[in-house]
């Protein structure tokens, strides 16, 4: 499986301050590209993680600041300074899930890619047979045991589509709540990381002529993963015993990407988009002087 390099450099991690000053790694974040208007060629670009990254850093960090480690196009990774109130969440009254957004991306300085908002799983997906049960996914995030000393070092876990969104998931913060279920095995500095579905498709272009076209889609973000109890030492399998540690089962749960969307569509963010659309409309009026 080859990983397009934007894929790769879309992603960065993010962090906080302890009660005790320490820098602690909390989760992965990625950028996404939300076209607001194709007519004027306006876009912008959204940070996405999960909820609960955020919320982690709002009862344990020192300050409630949230810090993007994110890799310049020279030189060593770098912070940038968020806080907690900037981020905005999934808001829907009956079934808010794990999303959270930025309303901003870091400048052209820093070696980080946008995803479009084009290759998010969509309905038509599912019925070619790009997005379903059996199907290839990959993440793309942290490691905390290795998150690169000079520069942000992201990883690439593989697996399949285990069970597609239907009855909801059970899930220990956030309720009942739509996911896809990934046989993955997903760690803590994982989440917030895009999951993307991969597939070769073989092609025929308008002059006949057969090929393989790579094809990828956004199929959501890691929310986590199961565990079961470990059993002690020296215990057969199907003995009772007591059980001390836990064991990561290898299937992750999957926020789909529309909850993304969703959370960008929110009243707030849509007032900013229009305003914005507006700024740059009066602007091209007036030949850029206002």
């Amino acid at each position: 499986m080859h990983i397009p390099k934007e894929v790769l450099s879309s992603v960065f991690f993010v962090c906080y301050k302890d009660k005790n000053g320490e820098l602690k790694y909390a989760g992965t974040a990625f950028l996404l590209q939300d076209e607001l208007d194709t007519n004027l060629g306006l876009a912008h670009s959204v940070t996405v993680t999960a909820r609960h990254v955020i919320r982690a850093i709002e009862r344990n960090s020192v300050d409630g600041k949230v810090l993007l480690r994110i890799n310049p196009k020279e030189g060593e990774a770098e912070f940038i300074e968020t806080d907690v109130s900037e981020w905005i969440h999934h808001s829907d009254s009956l079934y808010p899930t794990d999303v959270s957004i930025l309303y901003a991306a870091p400048d052209q300085q820093y070696d980080v890619t946008s995803v479009s908002t084009s290759i998010i799983a969509n309905e038509q997906d599912i019925e070619n047979g790009i997005v379903g049960i059996g199907a290839e996914v990959f993440i793309v995030g942290l490691f905390v045991n290795h998150t690169g000393k000079h520069r942000n070092i992201p990883i690439l876990r593989t697996g399949n589509i285990a069970m597609m969104p239907g009855e909801l998931v059970k899930t220990n913060d956030f309720g009942d709540i739509e996911a896809y279920l990934i046989e993955s095995r997903s760690i803590g500095g994982l989440s917030g990381s895009p999951v993307y579905c991969y597939r070769e498709s073989l092609i025929a272009s308008t002059d006949g002529v057969l090929q393989f076209v790579k094809i990828f889609r956004l199929v959501g973000l890691i929310h986590g993963h199961y565990s079961v109890a470990q059993p002690q030492k020296d215990t057969l399998v199907g003995d009772s015993a007591y059980f001390d540690e836990a064991i990561n089962v290898g299937i992750a749960i999957v926020i789909p990407a529309s909850k993304i969307i969703e959370t960008i569509n929110q009243p707030e963010i849509v007032k900013r988009k229009e305003l914005e659309r507006k700024a740059l409309l009066s602007r091209m009026l007036n030949g850029g002087t206002s």
